[in-house]
């Protein structure tokens, strides 16, 4: 038998979609592999009646009572969140062409620096892009994958086609018509492989599961294998050329809507932080290792203190460098959810990029964190019992924080669709690196 039904199913994409999410078409239950059957009756285990002294008319108007009940809670209450939800698809709507006719302007200005940014081109590409991989997927031609999608996002992909064939399944996927695409957001950096584009596409599509027994399983909630596809997809350059780099879901995805456009390399948010850090580093007092001593220990209220007390010395330890070298591991960690980690590896230690990309050891399970915004930077303790010296930080953040089982996409802890605050705990490591200065050493 199968493994028990995981909890949250939910589809993240046609192409590149897990096991989890689909349903029997055929009318026959299953009950395994993050996928279940079709539910008939109502309201779980039946009617009970409890007889009362009222007679005849009592136990009709009971009964009364109990077919409007079920009358509300099957047809009432699950048409009304479907008005519901259908009010705030459009409002969303709204806002993505809204955010569309905001970004066009840094499209074009982009464009004048690197052609590929115009929009026309961008719309072409991310069109094409959702055809091809969706029939890629279908023919499941990994070569072809290769060549449409980033590296870390194929081997997210690779694992889940495996998982369907282990189960003797096949995954089908198709496009209908032409997609829709709009253009929510763009960094133009200098460095061509850092240049990313983020574009909505929505499209009618086919989607279902073909089992070793020749049925069909389709998508939670559908009857058939048609399906809308609703989703942002994060595009990269390869060889001057766009490719898929990351999918999210609506819900997931909709952080994009107030996120940072930078048109221009000499615009870029992330320059600020850079320069901080540079006068901090020509101003270094001595070695790494060698301040050890000249450093004292604090805890919570006086940490902060001491880290101010410290920068009149050594400017490498003021609060600002600090935070700037925390924004840029959680750039770098929000960029490695889908793709290169490199520059999570050059600002981390090893086992750090582990603990922040995977829940267990053997790394079936992947946490993902999507558009993180950092409120805060509390400096809890200064260590200068360690060499070289190290300060343990609490970073307060808003994100679409998750875990999901990465052969099937399950959803294993938090929401891929609320945003929360959340804390994540990190020891920093002052080094002698002028270009990395704190070195995140342990994330928890």
């Amino acid at each position: 038998m199968l493994a028990a039904a995981m909890t949250h199913p939910i589809v993240l994409a046609l192409a590149g979609r897990g096991s989890s999410g689909f349903s029997g078409g055929s009318g026959r239950s299953y009950s395994g592999g993050g996928y279940s059957g079709r539910s008939y009756g109502g309201g779980g285990g039946g009617i009970f009646f409890f007889g009362g002294g009222g007679g005849g008319g009592g136990l009709l108007f009971l009964i009364f009572l109990i077919v409007i009940a079920v009358v509300i809670a099957r047809f009432v209450l699950p048409a009304i969140r479907n008005a519901s939800e259908a009010g705030r698809a459009r409002a969303t709507d709204r806002e993505r062409q809204a955010r569309e006719a905001a970004v066009l302007p840094s499209t074009w200005e982009a464009a004048e620096d690197d052609a590929a940014f115009d929009p026309d081109e961008v719309r072409a590409a991310a069109a094409s892009l959702v055809v091809d991989t969706q029939d890629a997927w279908d023919r499941n031609d990994q070569q072809r994958l290769s060549e449409l999608v980033g590296p870390d996002l194929l081997a997210e992909w690779s694992r889940r086609l495996d998982d369907f064939r282990r189960r003797g399944w096949r995954s089908r996927a198709g496009i209908v018509g032409t997609p829709v695409v709009r253009i929510v957001g763009l960094t133009n950096r200098t460095s061509d492989d850092q240049d990313r584009v983020v574009v909505h596409v929505t499209a009618d599509a086919i989607s279902y599961v073909e089992t070793q027994y020749g049925e069909r399983l389709y998508e939670q909630g559908q009857v058939d294998e048609t399906v809308r596809m609703s989703q942002y997809w994060t595009l990269g350059k390869r060889d001057g050329r766009w490719i898929l780099v990351s999918i999210e879901e609506d819900g997931e995805g909709d952080h994009h809507l107030h996120g940072e456009v930078v048109a221009r390399a000499d615009l870029d948010p992330a320059l600020a932080d850079q320069a901080r850090t540079e006068v901090a580093v020509a101003g270094a007092a001595a070695p790494a290792a060698t301040l050890a001593e000249l450093v004292p220990a604090s805890l919570s209220d006086d940490a902060r203190a001491t880290a101010l007390d410290l920068a009149l010395v050594d400017d490498r330890f003021s609060p600002d460098v600090l935070t700037a070298a925390v924004r840029r591991a959680v750039a770098a960690w929000t960029a490695a959810i889908d793709g290169a980690d490199d520059e999570l590896a050059a600002v981390s230690t090893p086992q750090a990029v582990r603990d922040l990309l995977y829940a267990d050891a053997d790394a079936d399970v992947r946490t993902v964190v999507r558009g993180p915004r950092v409120e805060d930077v509390v400096i809890e303790q200064v260590r200068g019992d360690v060499a070289p010296p190290r300060i343990e930080v609490t970073v307060r953040h808003r994100a679409r924080w998750y875990r999901e089982d990465r052969d099937t996409q399950a959803v294993l802890a938090g929401s891929r669709t609320a945003e929360t605050r959340r804390e994540e705990h990190w020891t920093l490591a002052l080094t002698d690196d002028a270009d990395v200065v704190w070195r995140l050493v342990a994330a928890r």
